[in-house]
């Protein structure tokens, strides 16, 4: 994936988002940007949103990055709760 996104010239944070998005020492090497943390966090919130959306299922990513995605954007389990709900409705009106 890595290379593929490098092929089309995508900025480079997007990029190696790609190459960390399977790998938790993302959110613990500093040396890696903030964005591509971001974007990591933001694939594995999406992710489980929709598992549970869909299936109610968390899936076995998420189990490996719930807490390191959480911590990185001071989320809680409540907030998590919230924005399914959020996502449920959004996704029941359209």
């Amino acid at each position: 994936g890595y290379f593929l996104t490098r092929s089309w010239q995508l900025p480079d944070d997007f990029c190696r988002a790609v190459l960390w998005h399977h790998d938790t020492e993302v959110f613990e090497d500093r040396s890696v940007a903030e964005p591509v943390r971001n974007f990591v966090g933001i694939v594995h919130l999406a992710e489980h949103i929709l598992n549970r959306v869909l299936s109610d299922v968390a899936g076995i990513e998420w189990e490996r990055f719930e807490a390191h995605v959480l911590d990185h954007f001071g989320l809680g389990q409540d907030d998590m709760v919230g924005l399914a709900d959020e996502a449920f409705d959004t996704i029941g009106r359209a």
